[in-house]
């Protein structure tokens, strides 16, 4: 009996030395940077001792080292507060994730919780990139892509093949773009100062110049400004700003010219997926050929620029906020997008079909139909039907999202389609709701009308 005792006790102090020596060289691998081999061992020492804090939150530092986040957030999770950097690194994560929401709350968790601030300046950078992945990603642009070049910096404008009717870009010797209208009477040009560039413009004349005028604050709004472009209309102005309400580094903005005032509206930030965190410029657009292009240093070399040339649309067309966040994350940094092909020119006639006139339309009987606001009698069935209305929009606009949605589920991945077939049932289930409420609505209006028209006037 002592016998089996003891070949008890030496194989027990045998696994433990054998797992001491195992979680040893696991620490060794994790502290010289070997994530990928000290990850194998922590996942066997933690087969063995599934309950240790310790080897799952390495395990989920080896994961989240690797790159593999969507791994190490439920393990982040089981250490609860027992390492501090828990709350930072699983805000690095949802970071990564283009979970912006979740990111700034662990970030924040993080803040309330250490008592050491090497941390705060980078964690301040990085919960602000977050609010502005926040904002921004509700309104991803879908674009039509139909092609891209890299090219040096030096040659960018052979990039931007524009028709005369749109206009001249030039590139001057201080590296700045002058942009000269297609009627050859307006230029946007750059001044440069020690620290900063500002956006200045002239008119033409007969032969001459007029005095130059700095663009008011509403587009010189930062320490530089650069990069201007006005469409034919005179009106829309585009130009790039490294402002601090940018997503980074330069950024393309948008205004509007008033003449009657002379003066530009407030500049909006274009947004994705035109904008990221590098450096985004040179927004042109040439409607006689119906393209437009922009440049980018995302993905690129220090010395080089990317150039896309995108499809001109009549309307923009927007991604469904409903998306998955990896989805919506790869249209904004344009790992994903759609191909187009260059449009045929077109010679544009000044005969439109006439558009038809939106009318009302609402059967009350067999024998009624109202096609006008003064034909309802009850006032409270005018107010429904204002309702009506409403509500008939709002199906509308979920019937375009469910199309959406469904045309994505045919190019997404199996990952991707099993998130958008969550989101499409979720849709249609709040679709279904909204048309009990539109038919509950329109009996009610029906009713309302016949009980009036029905009452002695």
């Amino acid at each position: 009996m002592k016998k089996n005792i003891y070949i008890l006790i030496a194989l027990l102090l045998i696994t433990l030395s054998v797992s001491a020596q195992s979680a040893d060289k696991a620490n060794r691998l994790f502290e010289k940077g070997q994530y990928e081999d000290a990850l194998k061992q922590y996942e066997l020492l933690l087969k063995r001792n599934p309950k240790n804090i310790l080897y799952t939150y390495r395990t989920a530092r080896c994961l989240q080292e690797l790159g593999k986040y969507s791994e190490a957030l439920p393990l982040f999770a089981k250490t609860g507060k027992k390492y501090p950097l828990t709350y930072f690194f699983t805000a690095e994560c949802y970071q990564a994730l283009w979970m912006p929401e979740e990111a700034i709350a662990n970030y924040q968790l993080y803040l309330n919780q250490s008592t050491s601030n090497e941390r705060d300046t980078y964690i301040q950078n990085q919960i602000n990139i977050a609010e502005k992945r926040s904002r921004y990603i509700k309104r991803v642009m879908d674009i039509s892509i139909i092609d891209s070049i890299k090219i040096s910096k030096a040659q960018i404008l052979n990039a931007y093949p524009l028709s005369s009717e749109s206009g001249k870009l030039s590139l001057e010797e201080n590296g700045s773009i002058t942009y000269t209208n297609g009627k050859g009477d307006r230029r946007f040009f750059i001044h440069q100062d020690s620290d900063s560039c500002s956006i200045q413009q002239q008119y033409r004349l007969l032969q001459h110049w007029e005095p130059t005028e700095t663009l008011p604050s509403t587009v010189n709004r930062a320490a530089k400004q650069g990069y201007p472009f006005c469409m034919s209309d005179g009106i829309t102005f585009y130009f790039a700003s490294q402002s601090e309400d940018g997503l980074g580094g330069w950024d393309i903005y948008m205004t509007r010219y008033n003449s009657t005032n002379n003066t530009f509206a407030a500049a909006e930030n274009i947004g994705y997926p035109f904008n990221s965190e590098a450096d985004d410029y040179l927004y042109v657009v040439d409607e006689q050929a119906g393209v437009g292009y922009f440049a980018t240093n995302r993905n690129c070399s220090a010395d080089s620029v990317c150039v896309y040339t995108f499809l001109l649309e009549d309307q923009p067309r927007y991604l469904p906020a409903s998306l998955p966040n990896d989805t919506l994350k790869a249209y904004a940094q344009l790992t994903t997008y759609h191909r187009a092909n260059k449009p045929q020119r077109t010679i544009e006639t000044n005969t439109k079909p006439e558009e038809p006139k939106q009318t009302l339309c609402f059967v009350i009987s067999d024998n009624v139909i109202y096609t006008s606001m003064s034909d309802f009698r009850s006032d409270d069935a005018k107010r429904t039907y204002l309702q009506y209305e409403e509500w008939i929009k709002e199906l509308n606009d979920m019937n375009s999202e469910l199309d959406e949605l469904r045309r994505f589920y045919t190019e997404a991945n199996s990952d991707q389609r099993k998130k958008i077939t969550e989101t499409i049932l979720s849709v249609e289930n709040r679709r279904n709701q909204l048309q009990q409420q539109v038919e509950t609505a329109a009996q009610k209006i029906r009713r309302l009308e016949q009980q009036s028209s029905s009452q002695p006037s």
